[in-house]
């Protein structure tokens, strides 16, 4: 039994070197730039009073159109003070609470799961050391070593998203076959890409592998991005997945879960991946303490 409890702290609560949860940090607030960059020509018809009307809990929640550019370009130095690891403390609560404004302001149009994957990240952050390295903070304050257990959570959710999906697909009577992927494919979602494929005019049968095979994946996904003899694989197939998505139904937002992967990785492996890329940006000052 102490051995067991050993095992449980030593997953959830052991210090760690904190390259994964610092490489994720960029990748997600990466993601989370580009994310809000395409709504640049559109700020004053998606979050102003010119556009929407939000009538939840408080009518009339979108503001006039000076506000909604202030309130957007607070966002984008928010993104860039969090890739920068600047004052995170501070900087990971204030972007989760301007991404709630935006979530609420479109609850009524647009309420996707990759929108509440980000709610749910940045609410982990925010609890989370996640600037101790490869941030900008002076030397002598870096502690390379935190905490393991905001990135377990991160993992453990990022699995169950895909076991989730998976399981819902399996017992979804409209997941039984490949129909659901053509009609999807044909509908507004499709891209050029996948009208391409739909005038092949393959058999059904390729419809229906293609479908089972994307519940198989799912399902089993989540679990094998913990095996790190096969990341590099898993890693491919899951960017190539999504990817997948991206290209065929022009939903690229789903790359959020990728943005995960390095928080599965060895912390040894993205030190020497880190200080591979720093000595090629600025090989004179690469600091050996801090990659």
């Amino acid at each position: 039994m102490k051995k067991v409890i050993n095992l449980w702290n030593k997953f959830w609560f052991e210090e760690q070197d904190a390259y994964p949860i610092a490489a994720f940090r960029i990748v997600f607030g990466i993601y989370l730039l580009i994310f809000f960059l395409k709504f640049l020509p559109f700020v004053e018809s998606m979050f102003s009073n010119q556009g929407v009307y939000s009538p939840f809990w408080i009518p009339d929640i979108a503001p006039e159109p000076i506000f909604s550019w202030l309130i957007y370009s607070l966002t984008l130095v928010l993104i860039i003070l969090f890739i920068l690891g600047v004052k995170t403390i501070f900087v990971t609560p204030l972007l989760l609470f301007n991404f709630l404004y935006y979530f609420f302001l479109n609850f009524a149009v647009k309420n996707s799961s990759y929108d509440r994957l980000i709610i749910i990240f940045l609410i982990i952050l925010c609890f989370a050391s996640i600037n101790n390295v490869w941030s900008i903070k002076s030397p002598k304050e870096k502690i390379r070593k935190t905490s393991v257990f905001a990135t377990r959570l991160l993992c453990l959710q990022i699995s169950i998203f895909y076991f989730g999906a998976g399981l819902y697909k399996a017992f979804q009577p409209s997941w039984s076959n490949g129909e659901i992927l053509e009609m999807t494919m044909a509908s507004n979602w499709g891209t050029p890409l996948a009208f391409w494929l739909l005038r092949l005019d393959l058999p059904s049968v390729f419809y229906d592998l293609l479908t089972i095979g994307t519940i198989i994946f799912e399902i089993l996904f989540g679990f094998l991005l913990w095996i790190r003899p096969l990341q590099k694989y898993v890693f491919t197939l899951g960017i190539l997945f999504h990817l997948s998505i991206w290209l065929l139904l022009s939903i690229p937002e789903f790359m959020i879960c990728a943005t995960t992967y390095v928080l599965f990785m060895n912390p040894k492996d993205l030190e020497n991946i880190g200080s591979s890329l720093y000595s090629r940006i600025n090989p004179k000052r690469l600091n050996v303490g801090d990659k």
